[in-house]
């Protein structure tokens, strides 16, 4: 766990420019994150948003310059440390609202009787917890996109 006052997020001299690109996407970007800081990152689209995340989270390298985050610059190490929501709530429809935010800690080898006693404590958090049983289809779409959040 990091002590407030370290740097979550150190973007420095970053840049990317797409295989066969003539522009950069993102160029000669510097920023500092302190841990327990909130930043929004607002733009119009196809202004480099989401490569910004997905180069910070270790999904895409940057062309020029370093991310690092906790310290960390491989990629792997990076990626260890974000949680992604992507803008659809990708919710399995199988699955009750309470396996789908289990899933995550699942896939970090966590028991499944631990991961399903976490994910019932974020629901509740969430104000869900009396729709951990109910599938995907069974919910509002803010339902569904709360339900992703625990899952992240």
């Amino acid at each position: 766990m990091s002590r407030p006052g370290t740097t979550a997020v150190s973007l420095e001299d970053l840049g990317h420019t797409y295989p066969g690109a003539r522009r950069a996407v993102l160029a000669d970007l510097t920023l500092s994150v302190p841990v327990g800081e909130h930043i929004a990152v607002v733009g119009r689209s196809g202004c480099g948003k989401s490569t910004l995340l997905s180069l910070i989270a270790g999904l895409t390298e940057p062309t020029t310059g370093s991310a690092l985050v906790l310290d960390a610059s491989q990629p792997a190490r990076r990626l260890e440390s974000c949680a992604l929501m992507p803008q659809g709530d990708s919710l399995l429809p199988w699955l009750t609202l309470l396996d789908n935010v289990a899933i995550s800690l699942r896939n970090q080898r966590v028991g499944r009787r631990a991961a399903r006693a976490e994910a019932q404590s974020l629901l509740d958090r969430l104000g869900l917890g009396v729709w951990s049983g109910a599938r995907p289809a069974a919910l509002s779409a803010g339902m569904r996109q709360r339900g992703a959040l625990a899952r992240a």
